[in-house]
């Protein structure tokens, strides 16, 4: 989920760098609204990517752990 996290954030840091130095590519200089744009909805997507990466980790992680929990009272009965 970190990974997922830094590489989302990382292109909008990285413009927001750039543009901060002035040191922006001749792209960047010729769209100066779209770059930002693209680099804010990636960043933004981890809005919709991290709850569903939470559920599916933790669903997957839940399961041995039931499982587990289930034999230790089986056998302490």
């Amino acid at each position: 989920m970190v990974a997922t996290f830094i590489a989302a954030w990382f292109p909008l840091t990285l413009v927001n760098i750039l543009k901060d130095f002035k040191t922006e590519p001749s792209f960047m200089k010729a769209q100066p609204y779209l770059w930002p744009l693209v680099a804010h909805a990636i960043a933004m997507s981890t809005v919709v990517v991290n709850p569903v990466l939470f559920f599916w980790l933790t669903r997957k992680q839940k399961a041995p752990r039931v499982a587990r929990m289930l034999a230790n009272n089986t056998a302490d009965m």
